[in-house]
C-alpha cells in the first residue's frame, strides 16, 4: 500500500455489494447492500416494545479538519451520484436519504432520494410509500 489515502469515492463503492461484484443482481432493480460498518437505529421512545432495530450503514466522510467523520452511507450515495441536498449543505440536518425500497442498508442510488426529516417519517410511519 503506497500510503496514501484513497478518495472518498473509490473507498466508499468498494464497500458496496453492487452488480460490479455480484453478477446476478439486477442492475436497476435489486437493491445494493452496504458491507460496511453499519450502526442500529434508534428506537422510538414511544414505543418500547417496538420491532428489532434496523441497522444503517456508516460512512467516514472527509471533512476539512475532520477526516473522519460519519455519515450514514445513504447519504453518501446520493452525494456522491445526485450532488448534496437541495440545501446544498453535504451534512445539512434538514435534509436525509430516504429509501425507496425499505432496506435500510440499501446504497443504490436509484432507490434513494432525497427528503426532509418530516417526509421521511410520514413515509416510516407506513402512510405512504413511492
Amino acid at each position: 500500500m503506497s500510503g496514501r489515502p484513497r478518495p472518498a469515492e473509490r473507498r466508499f463503492w468498494e464497500l458496496v455489494n453492487g452488480p460490479w461484484c455480484d453478477p446476478r443482481l439486477d442492475p436497476y432493480d435489486d437493491c445494493w447492500m452496504w458491507m460496511g460498518g453499519r450502526s442500529p437505529a434508534r428506537r422510538p421512545k414511544s414505543q418500547p416494545n417496538h420491532k428489532p432495530y434496523k441497522q444503517y450503514g456508516r460512512f467516514h466522510w472527509p471533512l476539512p479538519g475532520f477526516p473522519k467523520h460519519l455519515i450514514n452511507a445513504a447519504r453518501a450515495a446520493l452525494i456522491l451520484t445526485v450532488g448534496p441536498p437541495p440545501d446544498g449543505d453535504d451534512l445539512s440536518p434538514t435534509y436525509v436519504a430516504g429509501h425507496r425500497c425499505d432496506t435500510s442498508l440499501c446504497a443504490h442510488p436509484g432507490h434513494l432520494d432525497w427528503q426532509t426529516q418530516q417526509q421521511n417519517t410520514f413515509k416510516s410511519t407506513g402512510a405512504v410509500r413511492a
